[in-house]
């Protein structure tokens, strides 16, 4: 009786013993690649104001009184503006970037060129070219990148320096303050420049 007792208890701990033991798992493994992609970075330099140098004027200007810069750098006066042949386009060099990199530019429709005395002209119809073109060249500029423009003009960066140009049209419409003689500049007070953004595509 003694030994049949012990026997039952033994089997139960037998038994308990056989399900303790762990079972075997079998674990999923994959594994999961990195990448980066480094392209240096676009710093612009040597930038050129656009100039259009000494514009005579026989009237107060008007809307019809304009004085239109192509990328080239030439000039064509219409209305009570007269002025020389040519004057010097706005420019900038993309100075470092990836080569064989596609480039997209925003640009400022327009900007403002105010006197000291606080009378402005504006500079509107801004076009932006990646070589000298003839008046009509260029693509139309469509606001800076911040302010929510869009692309004007994408082109592949080359292995060197690149030069973008800016054109554009004095109007004699769009002024404000009491005319009068002076030099016109966007850096002055009250004035307004043109913003040039470039990023990758």
């Amino acid at each position: 009786m003694f030994i049949k007792k012990h026997s039952k208890k033994l089997m139960m701990l037998a038994a308990t013993g056989i399900v303790a033991f762990p079972l075997a798992v079998n674990a999923a493994s994959t594994t999961i690649d990195a990448t980066a992609r480094f392209l240096q970075t676009i710093t612009l330099n040597n930038a050129v104001t656009m100039d259009f140098g000494t514009v005579e004027y026989s009237a107060t200007p008007g809307g019809a009184d304009t004085v239109v810069m192509s990328t080239d750098g030439s000039l064509t006066a219409a209305g009570v503006f007269t002025s020389s042949a040519t004057g010097t386009a706005g420019s900038v060099d993309i100075a470092t970037g990836t080569a064989g990199e596609t480039l997209d530019f925003y640009c400022s429709t327009s900007a403002v060129l105010a006197e000291a005395g606080g009378a402005t002209i504006a500079v509107t119809s801004i076009r932006i070219a990646d070589t000298d073109t003839a008046a009509g060249g260029g693509s139309a500029c469509a606001g800076d990148q911040v302010g929510g423009g869009t692309v004007a003009m994408s082109y592949v960066m080359g292995s060197g320096t690149d030069q973008i140009k800016l054109g554009g049209t004095l109007d004699g419409g769009v002024t404000t303050g009491t005319w009068t003689d002076g030099v016109y500049a966007a850096t002055t007070a009250g004035g307004t420049p043109i913003t040039v953004d470039v990023v990758y595509q």
